[in-house]
Order: structure tokens, then sequence, then C-alpha cells
């Protein structure tokens, strides 16, 4: 095997590492001396410290993205109740809303009749205890008084100044529960809600869905 001369080495390495120069500076001081030391092993150290530098680089430029964490952005399932502790000061609320929702200018209530529905294919009824009826009471009072109905109850088809609303079981999810009423007055004078309430101090902000 000829030996390679340290111009002829010299030149070598320029040629392999043409294009390359911005990477000198990553070599270890021991590879720049150009004294006249061992050439070859000089060599081997500047071919193996370049070979690293480049086979990182390439790992880098070739790295798989990393993809974002998922997020779930599934609403908790609601939990259904006809009866539950505060019940009575929801549906209050509840009818409290949609009669003043729905009352025509220049009319005064003068009684709201209340009926408990039922949810889709259940065959309960939403019945109110005798605490759930004084809350619902108790919170009407300042809108007109409460007439206990129920779901049978007939609609009159003369617009009269007693509406029937229909309140139904209460969903509870974490953050808010959710109601639906129904308003009659009349023949054609029907309305079907769904509310919204969200906890607000000591009470309920109610809002239509």
């Amino acid at each position: 095997m000829t030996r390679l001369t340290d111009d002829e080495l010299g030149e070598l390495l320029s040629e392999t590492f043409a294009g390359k120069e911005n990477l000198i500076d990553r070599l270890p001081e021991a590879t720049k001396r150009h004294g006249r030391g061992p050439a070859l092993l000089a060599a081997a150290a500047v071919i193996a410290v370049l070979a690293g530098v480049l086979y990182g680089a390439d790992l880098l430029d070739n790295a798989d993205p990393v993809a974002p964490a998922a997020t779930s952005t599934a609403t908790p399932a609601p939990t259904v109740f006809s009866r539950i502790a505060g019940d009575g000061d929801i549906w209050g609320a509840v009818v409290v809303a949609m009669a003043r929702q729905f009352k025509p200018a220049g009319v005064q209530w003068e009684a709201i009749q209340v009926n408990g529905g039922h949810l889709g294919s259940r065959p309960a009824t939403v019945t109110f205890s005798s605490a759930a009826q004084a809350k619902i009471e108790r919170a009407v009072k300042p809108v007109a008084p409460v007439i206990w109905g129920g779901p049978e109850s007939p609609v009159s088809c003369t617009p009269g100044p007693v509406p029937i609303i229909t309140v139904y079981p209460i969903f509870m999810y974490p953050d808010h529960a959710g109601v639906r009423a129904v308003f009659a007055r009349g023949c054609g004078n029907r309305h079907d809600v769904t509310y919204r309430l969200e906890r607000v101090g000591g009470g309920w902000k109610v809002t239509q869905r």
C-alpha cells in the first residue's frame, strides 16, 4: 500500500468534505493542527468526527414530528332526575322564565297552571313533592299564583289569562342543569323550549338553549 504524503492527504480530505467547511468549527482542537504528527491518525479522527456530525444532522433532519397530545371534547353524559334536592328551585326558575318570556304585552296572568311531564318513553311522570311545590309556588308568586294540574289537563282554545306550563325531568351536568318545558295558551299557541340553568350565587341563571 502506497503511503500518502501530508499534501496528498490534505488534498484528499478537501475533495471528500468539499462544501462542509461550516463543520470545521466542530472538530476537536487536536485535528486542526498542521504539524508533522501522524497524518493518518489525524485523518481518521477528522473522518470519524465529520461522519458523526453529519449522521447526527441527518437524524435531526429526518426525525418524525411529535404528534400533539389528543384532547377530549366529549361532553359528559347527564344524569336524569325527576326528584332531587333543590328540584323545586330549578323547576320554579324555569316556570318564571317561561311565563315572562311568552307573556303578551298588556296581559296580566291571573294564575299559572303547572303540570308534570314525562320524558319520551319513560313511563313515570314528573311528580312534585310537597317541598318542591312550596318552592315552586314561592318562586312563581311574584308573577302569578300557581294552579296544580296534571299531564292530561285540557287546554282551552280561548287564549285566557291562565297559561299551562309543563315541566319535565331535570338533566344534571357537572356545571349546569337542563330542563325542557312546554308553554300552552289557547289552541295553536304552544312553545317547546329547553332551558339551561347555571348556579349564580344562591339562585339559578336561566337561559334558553
